[in-house]
């Protein structure tokens, strides 16, 4: 049974806001920075044709040519494959942890077709957040 309040601990935040997709989409670009953990969520409906997602990382968030690049499998938990894109499965939604060392982070997806698909950044042990009440 739940105890603990984890509200300061974690701020989640929008990369692909909830769309059907019919093509490639690059989510907003998530700041990492005051955050010791990073878990990306990827819902995934009903889909004709899956969506092929990549997470994707940079040193800024300008997004000039080529700054985001899609992020090492070994930089990610629960995910593989990520460089070639993973297609997700239909109704299904993925956890995945970023243990990556670059301050920002987006959700990209390339394809799917009539798939409604989201993906949000959930920034946690923020540096802020202070004593926890019990």
């Amino acid at each position: 049974m739940p105890s603990r309040d984890v509200r300061l601990e974690l701020d989640p935040k929008q990369s692909v806001v909830p769309q059907s997709i019919g093509g490639a989409v690059n989510g907003t670009a998530v700041s990492l920075v005051g955050a010791e953990a990073a878990l990306v969520i990827l819902d995934n409906g009903a889909a004709t044709t899956p969506a092929t997602v990549q997470i994707q990382e940079a040193p800024d968030s300008a997004g000039s040519p080529g700054a985001f690049t899609a992020v090492a499998d070994s930089d990610l938990i629960g995910l593989t494959g990520n460089a070639g894109g993973v297609a997700q499965t239909a109704s299904t939604i993925v956890k995945v942890s970023y243990v990556g060392v670059q301050p920002w982070i987006r959700v990209s997806t390339t394809a799917g077709t009539a798939a409604l698909f989201a993906a949000e950044v959930v920034r946690a042990h923020l540096r802020h957040a202070g004593t926890q009440p019990v």
